[in-house]
């Protein structure tokens, strides 16, 4: 018996809720009764920061005390109700990072370059593609927040390691470069520096939740070459020598790449590829930059 008179209180009080509910909350208290013959109930409903906070109190005349804990205590009711947060209209993260492996491609997409360049063949395993966005700010698509144009500035590094041992020509109008037979290198590879602005769409399914939610991106990076260098490192008799030489090697000043991301929450793929040639018109042989790898960290 007392369990219902329990329950038939609640559905009392839930209806004397409803039409608070419908109409909004004020910061002042609602208050609304129900009085019969053997019961008293009370709801008093209270407007806090992040909801409202509504109270049932039942008995003969209503006075039940309260011991600070919430929930149902005797004839008492403590009910909390929260807002659901709406997920910011801009997000800014700091550090996101990609790392992977480049190469470059031919017209007919093979990792192949031109007979007249053919000595300067890439080692894949070895050529590290790396960048680093400094800053990226989401702008929220829509209320649910799934959906963000991204945009930022970050910087671009394409290491292009040389399988066999090279040297590049400085300040030629022309890519030249000489076989060098009398040193093994270690260590030798062109490298590249972009500063970048990436702008994508990004798609989460599950915004509030990003360590379980599937993860896609897609979009544009443009980028404004800004520093280049060979560096070679080898030994002669049984000391480290090491070079690095600043030039632009012919490599193409501005540029732009599609890119593509998914996976899903912290683990992340990403593939790039750059539709003109890495180098400029008639300055060297006509290849792609392409580059895939693991986003460390995502947006």
């Amino acid at each position: 018996m007392k369990t219902t008179n329990t329950f038939l209180r609640l559905v009392i009080a839930a209806m004397l809720m409803l039409p608070m509910i419908a109409t909004g909350q004020t910061d002042e208290p609602d208050s609304v009764s129900y009085e019969g013959k053997h019961m008293k109930i009370e709801v008093v409903t209270v407007k806090t920061d992040t909801g409202f906070t509504t109270i049932f109190k039942s008995g003969a005349n209503g006075s039940d005390s309260v011991d600070g804990k919430g929930g149902i205590l005797d004839n008492l009711i403590v009910m909390n109700f929260q807002d659901k947060k709406e997920p910011e209209v801009v997000k800014t993260k700091f550090f996101v990072l990609d790392i992977g492996l480049n190469n470059l491609l031919n017209a007919n997409n093979e990792l192949q370059m031109p007979s007249d360049y053919k000595e300067l063949k890439i080692n894949s395993s070895r050529s590290v593609n790396f960048h680093w966005g400094i800053i990226q700010q989401g702008v929220r698509l829509g209320s649910s927040g799934k959906m963000r144009l991204v945009y930022g500035l970050g910087v671009e590094y394409n290491n292009y390691h040389f399988a066999n041992d090279i040297k590049l020509l400085e300040n030629k109008d022309q890519l030249t470069y000489e076989l060098v037979d009398d040193i093994n290198y270690n260590k030798n590879k062109v490298v590249t520096q972009y500063a970048t602005i990436p702008l994508m769409l990004n798609y989460k399914s599950d915004p509030e939740k990003e360590g379980r939610s599937f993860n896609v991106a897609a979009g544009i990076q443009l980028g404004y070459l800004f520093r280049s260098h060979q560096k070679q490192v080898w030994e002669e008799n049984g000391d480290k020598k090491k070079s690095k030489i600043r030039s632009d090697y012919n490599f193409e000043d501005y540029r732009y790449g599609y890119v593509v991301q998914f996976g899903y929450g912290n683990f992340n793929l990403y593939g790039k590829y750059y539709p003109e040639p890495a180098f400029r018109k008639n300055e060297g042989p006509e290849m792609n930059t392409v580059a895939m790898g693991i986003v460390l960290l995502p947006f």
